[in-house]
């Protein structure tokens, strides 16, 4: 009996020792995939030989070969369609925890450890990675999208915002960011206004992302393509304007530009929002030019989100004073504006703000306990 059982004790070995990895590049896990390499295994055995055939010289071997091939494809496609685990990130502590509940099984299956011992190593992994999950925080993202903004806030009980997209170009890069951090679908997607670096990519995270509500400025074109895709696909769209609150289940977002009388820029339409969590605050300016900061709030934030890329016109003496972040995070990548400009950072640096840009540190992270 015991070739009856080799095979798929061989596959289940392989698949324990790659599922981190698979997690970690792929960020979902075919639930199916130990019984597609069990008809997939006698296939290959036929396939390798007959390919090394057919490359010698025996012509007559390729209808043997196409089929087998074909045979592998249409295994492989098949169970790719199943229930597949999804899955972010795997951090280095966790392919640790993980080996070491592995390594112990393993170990108890050899007679090297005693059951009770092998459970309590296997028992402790599982609660050690469970841990970071039970500690509430704001974790926010910059993500880089070069030349252009995208933000995610992440707040405590699983919902999560997306501050612009970037350009048309930079979506599959944000949705991989978005994948890879187990980010399956959005409660909110804010439209700080249409300019391509900052909205261009939103129809394709639109297609490929759920995403609760969309908000935009009431000064959003009604023929942007993204507005008229989440129009099309129901989801709710939010006309944001000074003064408005929003509730986002933990989360309370405040709107602090634009007013009714904007001037007829989008700049200065610029959606201009503060999300509060507990005592944590970020501020985002869009584009905002300097000129027009004498509408926001005097109230102290924890991460400023730097207007217009690091632009010399926007993130003002004003907007800092009144402020006075700990922290400021620019999105910004090659470009020939000059951004960010010498003249900006200078004022962050006599703010005495912390500066972080994405040109140079590709995407950021910040994580903020209450």
């Amino acid at each position: 009996l015991r070739p009856l059982w080799i095979a798929p004790a061989t596959t289940l070995a392989a698949i324990s020792l790659s599922v981190p990895l698979i997690l970690d590049r792929f960020h979902a896990l075919p639930l199916l995939s130990p019984l597609a390499n069990l008809l997939a295994i006698p296939l290959v055995t036929v396939f390798v030989p007959l390919g090394m055939a057919e490359a010698a010289g025996l012509a007559g071997l390729a209808p043997a070969l196409e089929a087998t091939g074909q045979a592998l494809i249409a295994v492989a496609r098949r169970f790719a369609q199943g229930p597949a685990l999804a899955w972010g990130e795997v951090s280095p502590a966790g392919y640790l925890l993980y080996f070491t509940a592995l390594a112990a099984l393993y170990a108890w299956m050899r007679g090297r450890l005693r059951p009770s011992s092998a459970l309590a190593l296997i028992v402790l992994s599982a609660f050690l990675s469970l841990l970071p999950a039970r500690l509430p925080e704001l974790d926010l993202w910059q993500l880089d999208v070069g030349e252009g903004h995208a933000t995610l806030l992440r707040f405590p009980g699983g919902v999560e915002a997306l501050v612009d997209t970037g350009a048309p170009w930079a979506a599959s890069r944000v949705i991989r960011a978005l994948d890879a951090l187990g980010v399956d679908d959005l409660d909110l997607l804010v439209l700080t206004h249409p300019d391509r670096d900052h909205a261009g990519a939103a129809p394709e995270i639109l297609s490929s992302k759920a995403v609760g509500a969309l908000a935009v400025s009431p000064f959003f074109p009604e023929d942007d393509p993204a507005l008229r895709l989440a129009l099309a696909r129901r989801i709710p769209v939010l006309r944001l304007a000074y003064g408005d609150v929003l509730e986002l289940g933990p989360a309370r977002i405040s709107v602090w530009n634009p007013r009714p009388a904007a001037p007829k820029s989008d700049n200065a339409r610029s959606l201009v929002l503060v999300f509060s969590w507990r005592t944590r605050r970020v501020m985002v300016l869009g584009d905002l030019p300097a000129r027009y900061e004498d509408g926001l709030p005097e109230v102290p934030v924890d991460v400023l989100i730097a207007s217009h890329h690091g632009a010399e016109n926007g993130t003002g003496p004003l907007v800092l004073k009144r402020t006075r972040p700990r922290m400021v995070l620019i999105g910004v990548g090659p470009n020939r504006f000059g951004h960010p400009s010498g003249e900006t950072l200078e004022r962050l640096q006599k703010a005495g703000a912390a500066v972080y840009r994405t040109d140079a540190f590709g995407a950021i992270e910040v994580r903020m306990a209450p």
